[in-house]
């Protein structure tokens, strides 16, 4: 044992029994499988808890408050929608150009405010299990909703309403 050199028992036996650096690395190991055992169990409990929602028929806390904002946010352009209406409807000096905007602006609040509704009423059950799904659901029916009710007011608009009243007037 002298130079520094060890005798085979020496270190055979300082190599087999655990030293403090060991016990504290076993130590830091244990306590972060337990952090991510405790955060398993809470991601579970939740979706416990929304499956439970959903199974009762409501929808979770999250998506209320979700549509909610969308809903009070939603209302801020429809506001200014109907004032400009208002002035380009009931003004002297409202140009073709001015009822021009105003309509494609009412257009594009009205699908933003329809696909608001179908959201609400066809994104339930398994569909709300998490928040990923969810929004998912809700990217699809916009990309579906939206630009069918832009067109189709268009559409119905110019078809049922203006073509019907020139027929009308021309007979």
């Amino acid at each position: 044992m002298t130079d520094n050199k060890h005798s085979p028992f020496a270190t055979g036996l300082l190599q087999a029994s655990p030293t403090q650096a060991h016990i504290a690395d076993a130590k830091k190991q244990f306590e972060k499988q337990q952090k991510q055992q405790q955060a398993r169990q809470t991601k579970q409990q939740k979706q416990q808890q929304t499956e439970q929602q959903i199974a009762r028929g409501t929808k979770p806390f999250w998506w209320l408050m979700t549509m909610f904002i969308c809903a009070l946010v939603y209302l801020i352009p429809e506001v200014v929608f109907n004032a400009a209406l208002t002035e380009v409807a009931g003004g002297r000096h409202s140009s073709e150009d001015d009822l021009r905007a105003v309509e494609l602006f009412g257009r594009t609040i009205s699908g933003v405010g329809v696909t608001l509704l179908l959201a609400d009423l066809l994104i339930t059950g398994r569909r709300l299990a998490s928040v990923g799904r969810a929004l998912a659901y809700f990217g699809l029916l916009a990309v579906i909703v939206w630009p069918s009710v832009f067109f189709g007011q268009k559409w119905l608009v110019d078809n049922f309403i203006i073509d019907a009243w020139r027929c009308f007037l021309n007979h």
